[in-house]
């Protein structure tokens, strides 16, 4: 599943180092980090997912003094072939 997203609107004054992306089945209470490695670009592809669930994401921007709060979830979308645009999170399935 292929993520795109905005900075946020206010960076505290410090550059944006590395962007948290976050993933949860949908109806789950807990949220699992999408990757170890830092993204540094507005743009990631989340792998590992299963074809037949239905997930929630999220991303939080990182700068040097912290992860910001995290954006509000996606609408709900199955691993599958789809196109979608979400206002602040946009995403496209490419691969799963």
């Amino acid at each position: 599943m292929s993520l795109a997203y905005k900075p946020p609107a206010d960076d505290g004054g410090a550059e944006i180092t590395n962007y948290v992306v976050e993933h949860r089945e949908e109806g789950l209470a807990k949220w699992t980090r999408a990757t170890k490695e830092n993204i540094g670009k507005t743009s990631y592809t989340v792998t590992g997912l299963t074809a037949t669930s239905v997930y929630e994401f999220r991303v939080a921007a990182e700068n040097r003094a912290g992860v910001g709060p995290a954006s509000d979830p996606s609408q709900p979308v199955a691993a599958k072939e789809t196109v979608c645009k979400l206002p602040g999170l946009n995403y496209w399935n490419r691969k799963l």
